[in-house]
């Protein structure tokens, strides 16, 4: 791959399982990053020199106002924007049973369901306003949904009566209709390309082995995605051989979705 040295790449949600892959991978570290994260990165990041993290809540209309300004300050063009940022919800595996908001609609409250729309969606929209004048017809922005976006969940491979929240798969397909919408609205005013990467169950090693067992049922590839599946994909999306393709969604599931 030829790596293009020195581009703006702004990630949001940099200190999430997603962030942290990304700015190991190679064509990010000989880049300039500006990092976003409502948490502080890990400790091997911290002596990054071309890492500039900022700590901030992009829920949070005076941290977007905020980002405005370091963009401000720091580039007038990015080359690429990564939006990681979201709030998922899994089982408890230390509790005997789930917490009450876990086992379905009925039992949710309006503040947790606000909280994932916020981050998961409204966020999104705030920062895509923000970023925008910083874009230009060789930008990329690259967003992230789920086959729980494309497809229900089946909640009986969870255990103790967990059912995935109905917000979240609900925000996941959002970022579907949002990626082509935006990609639209960037080609017709020069402002380069976005697309979406659909991403099946990520491998950790803490998984309840139940789980993985009825979730690899499932998957025609008899396996779960690991880290350079979704590398491999980023790569390509942000790549000049991708350049054509725009306001798509590119699904990484090992056939989940194709049953």
């Amino acid at each position: 791959m030829v790596i293009n040295m020195n581009k703006k790449i702004l990630i949001l949600g940099s200190a999430g399982n997603i962030g942290n892959l990304l700015l190991n991978h190679e064509s990010l570290k000989a880049n300039n990053i500006i990092s976003v994260d409502i948490n502080e990165l890990p400790l091997e990041f911290k002596n990054e020199k071309n890492i500039n993290h900022y700590k901030l809540d992009l829920t949070n209309s005076n941290d977007i106002n905020t980002l405005e300004e370091i963009l401000a300050k720091e580039t007038k063009k990015l080359s690429s924007v990564i939006l990681a940022s979201a709030l998922d919800s899994v089982p408890k595996t230390k509790n005997k049973n789930p917490d009450n908001y876990a086992k379905g609609i009925e039992f949710a409250n309006l503040d947790e369901i606000q909280k994932r729309i916020n981050v998961n969606i409204t966020s999104q929209l705030f920062i895509i306003k923000c970023i925008y004048k910083h874009l230009d017809k060789d930008s990329h922005i690259l967003l992230f949904s789920s086959i729980y976006g494309l497809r229900s969940p089946d909640h009986r491979i969870y255990k103790m009566g967990f059912i995935k929240p109905i917000e979240y798969s609900t925000s996941k397909s959002a970022i579907i209709g949002l990626t082509k919408h935006l990609s639209i609205t960037l080609a017709l005013k020069k402002k380069g390309r976005a697309n979406c990467l659909v991403l099946g169950g990520l491998f950790n090693k803490n998984q309840d082995k139940s789980f993985q067992k009825k979730y690899l049922e499932k998957v025609p590839l008899g396996r779960m995605l690991n880290k350079d599946d979704i590398l491999n994909a980023y790569e390509f999306l942000t790549s000049e051989k991708s350049s054509y393709i725009t306001g798509s969604s590119l699904v990484i599931d090992g056939g989940y979705t194709a049953w």
